[in-house]
């Protein structure tokens, strides 16, 4: 639960200060002199691998640099060393040398069904905690995939709003959560 929110804000501080870009961006964190990149190659197809570029860049050198990648939904990322799909998530350590751009390429299996997914890097320090991260968006339909970065602007979906409003809660659920209510007595 802890590390939904820590995302959520994460994502929502990313979103705040990323700058637009059709290319990516470099998100980057000056007080610790550590960038980090995210890129997806397309075309992105559902079902199929995609192969996910995350480049790292220091101002100094930094040994065993953890890097996250993770995912919202039902999306799978290839552990390298076991050559197996894992879901949820996938890490791994880089050391990272000075002014020098650290590159490592990752396979990413979206589901086939239509969806709109957000794929996010962090890079930490163990006992030390985040440095910065980067995400980027994607959005599938009809099998097809595509890529929105930090600072562009995703379509709003199309159709129609729904007509009407959820109207009240039946008597019944009313009189159940009333039931089960538990009203601390005061000394």
């Amino acid at each position: 639960m802890k590390r939904i929110l820590f995302c959520i804000l994460l994502l929502a501080s990313l979103t705040a200060c990323s700058a637009a870009s059709s290319q990516g961006s470099l998100e980057c964190n000056k007080q610790e002199g550590v960038c980090i990149y995210i890129k997806a190659e397309e075309p992105i197809i559902a079902g199929e691998p995609v192969t996910v570029t995350v480049t790292v860049k220091g101002d100094k050198d930094i040994p065993d640099l953890g890097i996250a990648l993770e995912a919202n939904g039902n999306v799978y990322f290839e552990e390298p060393s076991l050559k197996t799909w894992k879901k949820t998530g996938i890490d791994w350590k880089v050391n990272v040398k000075a002014d020098k751009s650290h590159i490592s390429k990752q396979k990413v299996l979206f589901p086939v069904e239509d969806g709109f997914y957000q794929l996010l890097v962090t890079a930490y320090i163990q006992g030390y905690g985040l440095i910065t991260g980067n995400y980027i968006n994607i959005s599938i339909k009809n099998k097809e995939g595509m890529v929105y970065y930090p600072g562009t602007k995703v379509p709003i979906t199309e159709g129609p709003l729904p007509a009407s409003t959820p109207g009240p809660l039946p008597a019944s659920i009313l009189t159940q959560m009333a039931e089960t209510v538990v009203v601390p007595s005061y000394p």
